[in-house]
C-alpha cells in the first residue's frame, strides 16, 4: 500500500519498509476484522534488489483503517525498539 524511506545517514543509508495490507480466513480469529496492516523490511535501499530484511517484517493485526500507513509503520517500528531493547539486541 505504501513504501517509506527513512535516511538513517551515512552508516546505515537508506532503509525502505513496505507497508502492506492483508486479511486472513475463518477461523483464524482476526478474520472478523477485514483489512489488516502489516511492515516488510527494513530494506537497505543500496542492496536493491534483495530479499534479505533487517527484521522488522511483522503484523500486530491491527485493523487497515485505524491509522495511516505511516502510523502503522511507527507502531511497529516502536514496538520492534522496545522488544529489542528488552530482549538486548541491536535496531536497524
Amino acid at each position: 500500500m505504501k513504501t517509506v524511506e527513512r535516511d538513517l545517514g551515512s552508516t546505515k543509508g537508506i532503509l525502505v519498509y513496505y507497508v502492506f495490507r492483508f486479511r486472513t480466513d475463518p477461523p483464524h480469529w482476526a478474520a472478523k476484522d477485514g483489512w489488516l496492516a502489516g511492515v516488510s523490511g527494513p530494506f537497505r535501499k543500496e542492496e536493491f534488489p534483495t530479499m534479505d530484511s533487517w527484521g522488522d517484517t511483522f503484523s500486530s493485526f491491527t485493523k487497515w483503517d485505524d491509522f495511516t500507513p505511516d502510523e502503522h509503520l511507527s507502531s511497529i517500528s516502536d514496538l520492534m525498539a522496545r522488544w529489542r531493547d528488552h530482549q538486548g539486541a541491536s535496531s536497524p
